[in-house]
């Protein structure tokens, strides 16, 4: 958008990026990002986060869509994980989770 705004040397065009520009650079702007839990969508999230550091952009909070819930605990994942799977246990977390 400075880019923008040195090109447009006046006008509407230049006014619009000089006013976002002060919005970007405003003690008021945090910038928040938007990711899914993948690989790729990560990774592209955390350089984005470096870019806008280096820009001198305030950083907010890192918000994960797609997150989806665990229903079995921690320690049963670890045995899937694994390659070690108790059945019954399988069957209580999904039964408790609604899941028949």
């Amino acid at each position: 958008t400075k880019a923008v705004s040195d090109l447009a040397k006046g006008g509407p065009v230049h006014s619009q990026a000089e006013g976002v520009v002060k919005l970007l650079h405003s003690d008021l702007t945090t910038i928040h990002l938007v990711t899914l839990l993948e690989a790729l969508p990560i990774q592209e999230t955390l350089e984005a986060i470096n870019e806008l550091r280096e820009m001198g952009l305030p950083i907010g909070s890192v918000i994960v869509n797609r997150n989806i819930p665990s229903y079995l605990a921690p320690e049963d994942l670890a045995k899937a994980a694994e390659g070690v799977i108790d059945a019954d246990a399988v069957r209580a977390g999904l039964t408790k989770a609604g899941i028949t």
